[in-house]
């Protein structure tokens, strides 16, 4: 490879990460439930000296099972912003990420914000004897060196 060639391709690499801190970039992923159980929808891995926000929609219908009715349905939007900290996922100023619209027919349905290590997950919840097919987008804005 020339050194032109080396010069345009880092020229397009830093292009490419400028493009990525001005538009951002979406995640989407799905997955089924059928019990209670905390289920990772989603896993958004941060990069060092980052500050990485996110913005999340979870939509989850009832698609089978016992329990529920036909068509029960659930919606949430997050928001969260993260850094790593000591290679720790850590929320910026120690705040919660907050839910801000949150509409479900059965109660314990839920979408949620955690850390794991240098990941940030977004977990959904839903309930005994309901087959819940969940999927969610995470668009996120990042910020580094």
């Amino acid at each position: 490879m020339s050194q032109k060639t080396l010069l345009e391709a880092r020229d397009n690499l830093q292009w490419t990460r400028e493009v990525q801190q001005a538009f951002g970039v979406t995640v989407v992923g799905r997955v089924v439930t059928n019990n209670g159980d905390i289920t990772t929808l989603l896993t958004l891995p941060l990069q060092p000296d980052t500050v990485t926000s996110m913005h999340v929609k979870v939509t989850g219908r009832r698609t089978g099972g016992a329990a529920g009715s036909t068509d029960d349905g659930a919606y949430y939007e997050l928001y969260g912003a993260y850094k790593l900290l000591a290679g720790v996922a850590t929320p910026i100023g120690g705040t919660t990420p907050t839910l801000t619209f949150g509409a479900e027919d059965q109660a314990g349905w839920d979408a949620t914000l955690t850390v794991s290590g240098v990941n940030v997950l977004v977990q959904v919840t839903g309930a005994a004897d309901n087959n819940v097919t969940w999927v969610g987008r995470v668009h996120l804005d990042t910020v580094s060196t």
